[in-house]
């Protein structure tokens, strides 16, 4: 967690299959649970600036990916080298974190 910042949980949506899907109106991450292989779906509005960043159990940065503008797109994330283990990301649009939840990585 980023000291200073107030963050939500993204709700998740559990009927599309038996792994859990982390959505918001405008973003999709899944599978979760996933093996550090997964695809982020997002919507971000012409003239705006995102980035999905991916942390460890402590709050440390492992990787940031900057969001690209346009009506729909789709982030593919490979972090093979995480452990198993509970991880979590943000989702910042315009300097705002708008999600933030937990990943479960099992190999």
């Amino acid at each position: 967690m980023v000291a200073g910042r107030s963050m939500e949980e993204a709700p998740i949506d559990t009927a599309a299959s038996n792994h859990q899907t982390i959505t918001t109106s405008n973003y999709k991450l899944y599978p979760n649970p996933n093996d550090g292989n997964m695809i982020f779906e997002y919507s971000l509005q012409e003239h705006s600036s995102g980035t999905f960043i991916l942390y460890d159990i402590t709050g440390r940065v492992i990787n940031k990916y900057k969001l690209t503008a346009g009506q729909s797109n789709a982030l593919k994330i490979s972090e093979n080298e995480l452990n198993n283990g509970v991880y979590f990301y943000s989702v910042t649009i315009d300097n705002s974190v708008k999600a933030f939840s937990k990943i479960v990585i099992v190999k």
